[in-house]
């Protein structure tokens, strides 16, 4: 803004002096002997200038505290302060009434004490469960597990010997060593030979052959029946062996040697051989199909072992499950019972026992007491301020932002204490713009602020909290300056910057063009800088119409 004015005042600075001197040409008064002009003047002089940003806000203080109570459910007992007492830290302000929480903590104590009691029993009883359980495991003393071990080993000896059964039929069967089916393959050997006796006797008939045929038959009888294993005929092989020797017999007797008798022996031969060769089969047959029973009973076996394998896995597993499971209960209860919280909730009981007295946190004024005897403690209870470190909360403007900083000096004034100006300084400049009521950031740059506090550091004032107060920033200052009225600068349209000074030659007062540079501006005066400046110097304010050399009257 100032930059703008400036600017605004050259312009209008140039444009009085060509007014003036158009109309020092069109003067009517020109050369009549009276071309003195009345001026007005400033004696220089060195000033301490500052350049200042003004705010307004209100008296707070620095050292505020609001006090309320942990125990918001409880009535207050007492109210030992008032509005506008002094109190120290650690004052006691009121009580609360805690009779109720008196009897929560010993309720607390007791359920505490019952928990850990319990939590001992089932702590050393989860312990020991598995403990126990692990100790079986590790010394093969699990019955689930021992148990399957048991069923698997049954079930391979019963595979083994299902196997060895096997092989040993089959290995028969390749070597021909099924006694069966020798019995009944001789049998066939004996009967072919028995029929082949018959058919040739039968067809070269003799008396000696049909006697040759009982032999041979009588022969293939007894070589039947005969146990190999002691060479003697046997009843138990041939329960008939006797009935049939005789019917052999009787059948020579009673044929004698007549050719029907060989040719009925010759039949009757034939017969013999059929039913063997009809024995044997069924023999190779019933052998065959053990030998299948033996095969499916090593399948039933190795099912049965394999189903027992898997059944000890599982069981083993579900050893390690269990073992798991109790290793979990056992984790549980220690952090069950070394669980705090219970004796936290005691000690947050027992703390707010020891708070049923409610004391000041700082030292101040009570300026305002929101209770009253009988009511809840709940909320603001009591407001103590401190009333000598005192501070101004205001808000600076988005042009005046960036010229100020934290920690600059600020000259404090409010219109209840006329006359009386007090020293302050920037604490706190806001990160951010103040926000709508929506949330956003409040836009256009008249409205654009950003909250700022600015500390009283006068230690002794007649400011009050509540008081409204303007503040002026220092945000520059100079020292021992040489400084002028705005109006006393003309600045030409190249930019030069003048004054005149009225020097004094004899009985009058003749203007002199000193060019000077501009520093430091206020929002009066403007710092020049020149070497033939010094103080004391007569400076025309109202420099419109003068010129070098002019003959001037001070005003």
């Amino acid at each position: 803004m100032k930059e703008i004015w400036k600017k605004h005042k050259k312009l209008i600075v140039i444009a009085v002096v060509a007014v003036v001197v158009v109309a020092f040409f069109f003067n009517p008064f020109k050369g009549s002997g009276n071309s003195d002009l009345m001026v007005q003047t400033t004696v220089l002089a060195k000033q301490d200038l500052s350049k200042t940003v003004e705010v307004t806000g209100l008296v707070e203080s620095a050292d505020s505290m609001k006090v309320t109570s942990s125990l918001a459910a409880y009535e207050m007992q007492t109210i030992n302060v008032k509005a506008g007492d002094k109190v120290e830290a650690g004052q006691v302000l009121g009580t609360v009434d805690v009779e109720d929480l008196l009897l929560d903590v010993q309720k607390a104590e007791a359920s505490l004490n019952i928990n850990d009691q319990t939590t001992g029993l089932n702590l050393n009883s989860t312990q020991q469960e598995y403990e126990d359980f692990k100790a079986d495991l590790e010394n093969n003393m699990n019955s689930s597990i021992n148990n399957a071990q048991t069923n698997v080993d049954n079930a391979l000896t019963t595979l083994n010997d299902a196997k060895k059964a096997y092989n040993e039929a089959l290995e028969d069967m390749d070597q021909g060593e099924n006694e069966t089916i020798k019995k009944a393959q001789k049998a066939v050997d004996n009967a072919r030979k028995a029929y082949r006796d018959a058919s040739d006797a039968y067809d070269s008939y003799n008396p000696d052959a049909l006697e040759s045929l009982i032999n041979s038959r009588i022969e293939a009888l007894t070589l039947e029946c005969t146990d190999p294993s002691t060479g003697k005929v046997s009843l138990a092989i041939c329960p008939s062996y006797n009935s049939e020797l005789i019917k052999i017999q009787s059948q020579g007797a009673s044929s004698g040697s007549s050719e029907s008798s060989l040719k009925s022996a010759s039949d009757s031969a034939y017969d013999a051989y059929k039913e063997a060769k009809d024995a044997l089969a069924d023999a190779v047959k019933a052998a065959d199909k053990q030998l299948e029973s033996y095969l499916d009973a090593v399948d039933k076996a190795q099912t049965a072992y394999d189903n027992a394998e898997k059944n000890l896995t599982i069981a083993k597993r579900n050893a390690q499950q269990q073992l798991k499971t109790y290793e979990d209960s056992l984790t549980k209860t220690q952090l069950s019972a070394s669980d705090p919280s219970r004796q936290i909730e005691l000690q947050k009981l027992k703390k707010q026992l020891n708070e049923a007295e409610i004391t000041a946190p700082i030292s101040g004024t009570v300026t305002a007491v929101n209770v009253e005897v009988g009511d809840k403690a709940s909320g603001v209870l009591f407001v103590i301020e401190n009333a000598d470190a005192l501070k101004i909360n205001t808000a600076i403007k988005e042009y005046d932002l960036m010229s100020v900083q934290n920690g600059m000096k600020a000259i404090i004034s409010a219109d209840a204490i006329p006359n009386e100006k007090y020293n302050g300084k920037v604490s706190f400049i806001a990160p951010a713009a103040k926000k709508a009521a929506d949330g956003s950031t409040k836009s256009g740059s008249s409205s654009v602020e950003f909250e700022s506090e600015i500390d009283v550091t006068d230690t002794k004032t007649d400011l009050r909290i509540g008081m409204n107060a303007k503040v002026n920033i220092i945000v520059e200052e100079k020292k021992g300056a040489l400084a002028v009225p705005y109006d006393a600068v003309i600045t030409d349209v190249d930019g030069t910057s003048y004054i005149y000074v009225a020097q004094q030659d004899g009985n009058k007062y003749t203007a002199k063009k000193v060019i000077v540079t501009i520093g430091m501006e206020t929002d009066f005066l403007l710092e020049v800088i020149s070497d033939e400046l010094q103080e004391g110097d007569i400076v025309i304010t109202s420099p419109q119409g003068v010129s070098e050399g002019a003959t001037v009257l001070l005003g």
